[in-house]
């Protein structure tokens, strides 16, 4: 060199690597038990699943790491994860989101994107967003569960009641509507009656059969689902027009239909049908439940009549009634596990369906549901 530029010389530099140069060319390598390795299998051979768990195990490490030495120190670290719950059996997705949540008490703001109810906890519900893309209005963003719970209560008990049904009904926010409904028949018995009349389940049918957890919240919650865009119906036994629908001011409490029904009542008691508590309601007689009073009520000829025209003045508010009294009235069943598991064993049969009381009015219920 300095023969061809004197006083030039040249001399080899190798610099010393950076700890991060270390990382960028670092790999995963995975030991399975009963497949022994010495040099192990880099994790990109495995399967969609074993990756994603991999991952996962990684973010679960993070969060025990952060944890022991105190959090981030100050500063916070915005994590970005879409669907962590791809690939994984339930039981993971629990883990997942467990670690997921740690991690977001320990100096991170983590943000995912799911498709799961079971990525959504009780207590993460209420602040979740749901993001809706259609083609009238393109992708929006609905109001959160505890957002709409203020702007459309506002009575700040009513309010905690309300929040707490609704965040115990994650799939709420996987529906494009909702039907409520009240009791443990309609859970159990609708979704297979619906399947049978349309050929699909109302999951299929995006419709989220959900129970908030008593007739007295229905009104609110259904309150709820419309400030937050989401369409909803409710179904309901015939005892929610007398105690419930006139002190959430859905029907008059003087409302002529309800006197009439009341005076219906009173002679039932006088002949020893049925038992009233102070307000001229069903009550618990004899060993017979408030409940079985109100489908004595229904079958009496001059109730019929004014429970038809409420049943309808409540369905003009989104609110189906069963007009006599239940739907095991309809269908002619008991309220026990046995009669459900013996009409789901018989629901296809065509002269079973032709035997039942009132099939008619349960299947137009599912339609007025599904419409």
């Amino acid at each position: 060199m300095s023969r061809l530029f004197p006083a030039v010389s040249a001399k080899t530099h190798i610099p010393v690597p950076e700890f991060t140069d270390f990382l960028k060319s670092a790999t995963i390598r995975i030991f399975e038990e009963g497949y022994e390795n010495p040099e192990g299998r880099d994790a990109s051979s495995f399967g969609h699943g074993a990756q994603r768990s991999i991952q996962i195990a990684l973010v679960k490490c993070l969060a025990e790491v952060r944890r022991a030495g105190g959090g981030n120190a100050g500063r916070t670290t915005l994590l970005l994860i879409d669907e962590p719950e791809l690939y994984l059996h339930p039981q993971a997705v629990e883990v997942v989101r467990a670690a997921l949540s740690q991690l977001a008490g320990d100096g991170y703001q983590v943000i995912i994107t799911t498709h799961s109810a079971n990525m959504i906890s009780r207590s993460d519900a209420p602040s979740t967003l749901l993001i809706r893309r259609t083609a009238a209005d393109g992708t929006k963003c609905y109001p959160r569960i505890k957002d709409a719970v203020r702007d459309a209560i506002h009575d700040a008990n009513h309010q905690s009641e309300a929040l707490f049904a609704l965040s115990n009904s994650s799939k709420i926010l996987f529906s494009e509507r909702v039907g409520i409904t009240e009791g443990k028949t309609e859970r159990t018995i609708l979704p297979a009656i619906f399947q049978n009349e349309f050929g699909l389940t109302p999951d299929e049918d995006k419709i989220g059969l959900v129970d908030i957890g008593g007739t007295p919240n229905i009104p609110d919650t259904m309150r709820v689902l419309n400030a937050m865009g989401i369409p909803c119906k409710a179904i309901v036994d015939l005892d929610f027009a007398f105690r419930i629908a006139p002190i959430k001011d859905l029907l008059d409490p003087a409302h002529a239909d309800l006197a009439s029904c009341k005076e219906v009542l009173a002679q039932l008691r006088d002949d020893g049908q049925v038992g009233l508590d102070t307000e001229g309601l069903p009550t618990k007689h004899n060993g017979t439940p408030a409940a079985a009073a109100f489908e004595v009520l229904a079958r009496h000829p001059g109730a019929m009549p004014c429970i038809a025209r409420l049943h309808e003045e409540l369905k003009a508010l989104g609110i189906w009634m069963w007009t006599k009294g239940a739907i095991e009235a309809h269908l002619g069943i008991a309220k026990t596990n046995a009669a459900h598991r013996a009409f789901l064993a018989r629901l296809a049969d065509d002269e079973y369906r032709a035997t039942i009381p009132d099939y008619q009015s349960v299947r137009d219920a599912i339609g007025w549901l599904r419409g």
